[in-house]
């Protein structure tokens, strides 16, 4: 917030912002390739907004038009491990030595149960 919505619109009271203001700030923010940031402003933009309307600071919200204006940001999943080095890493594991005993543990049994690492953290 302090880096882009402060610096381009924070001296202007709420009832004078416009679509206009935030678009041009989401646009300058997406050129720059920072979709995820962009986003994000795009997210707090409107929440901000929101409040104001809910205390009475201004009568509508400006930002709650900004859907399309930056560009998704491009989700990348990570590649599943290859079947030849899965001994070597089941080696590295077993001869890591820095660690908790629990944690070389947790890393076996997720590997042969194919659970998320916060399905295991959060099991009873």
């Amino acid at each position: 917030m302090n880096n882009h919505i402060f610096l381009a619109i924070g001296h202007l009271p709420t009832t004078l912002l416009k679509t206009q203001h935030f678009t041009a700030l989401l646009r300058i923010i997406d050129d720059k390739g920072f979709l995820e940031v962009a986003s994000r402003t795009r997210q707090q933009l409107c929440n901000i907004m929101r409040y104001a309307v809910q205390q009475g600071l201004t009568e509508n919200n400006p930002a709650l038009n900004l859907e399309g204006v930056t560009t998704p940001p491009v989700k990348n999943h990570y590649p599943a491990l290859p079947l030849e080095p899965l001994s070597e890493l089941l080696l590295c594991i077993d001869g890591y030595q820095q660690g908790r005993e629990l944690t070389q543990l947790a890393v076996k049994l997720t590997l042969h149960l194919f659970i998320r690492s916060s399905e295991l953290r959060f099991a009873r």
